[in-house]
């Protein structure tokens, strides 16, 4: 064996063809491989027109982009989000929580998603997305990774001069990995849901609650 050169194709230039590439666990067998003919290989015309040279597809690619190597791509670009998510905002249990929580901002242009954004980003300049249900049968209760769990969010998307790198950082993640294929799991390993278990609910926010349920009562 000469050279194999790799690119999409394969030239292979040969004194004995009959080989395995086992990284691409592709076989090329030649058929005069094994006959007193062999070594008269090099000799002969290939299908490239120059003697002595082939080219042979070891692969079924239909020349497309693999969309599921893209979102592995951007997994493996990702900093651990443990060493970031401790200093997020946690997201409130519920809805109705974090309407009322001044720290989170509700947008209500996503419908039917649910979802409120801590107002600041954390000092490494992350964001907190949290998400909850608009099921009729479990309204308002927060949403836990895929599908529709909110996440941490690499880059504050309410920071002016973040929004770019929001865009093509977190939004294009999820594009990635929870759209184009059914990878989405890795998406919610570098921007994991908060489960609201730090969660604690601000002292006037539970003041102006219990009034609100007086006022109702009465």
């Amino acid at each position: 064996m000469r050279e194999i050169h790799l690119y999409y194709y394969y030239l292979l230039r040969q004194t004995y063809s009959q080989f395995v590439f086992n990284i691409l666990h592709a076989v090329f067998l030649d058929l005069r491989s094994g006959t007193v003919n062999i070594d008269t290989i090099d000799g002969i015309r290939g299908n490239t027109d120059m003697v002595g040279k082939w080219f042979f597809r070891l692969e079924d690619s239909l020349g497309k982009r693999n969309e599921r190597q893209e979102c592995i791509k951007w997994f493996k670009a990702q900093p651990d989000p443990r060493f970031f998510t401790e200093f997020l905002e946690p997201c409130p249990c519920s809805f109705r929580q974090a309407w009322w929580d001044e720290r989170f901002t509700v947008n209500w242009r996503d419908w039917p998603r649910l979802c409120g954004y801590a107002q600041f980003p954390s000092k490494d300049g992350w964001g907190q997305e949290c998400c909850y249900s608009s099921d009729w049968d479990s309204w308002g209760a927060l949403l836990v990774g895929s599908p529709g769990g909110g996440s941490a969010h690499r880059y504050h998307k309410l920071t002016q001069k973040w929004k770019a790198k929001h865009e093509s950082s977190d939004v294009l993640g999820y594009q990635k990995c929870c759209v184009n294929t059914d990878m989405c799991d890795l998406y919610y390993k570098r921007r994991p849901s908060d489960d609201c278990g730090n969660y604690v609910v601000p002292e006037w926010s539970k003041r102006l609650f219990t009034l609100f349920k007086l006022k109702n009562i009465f």
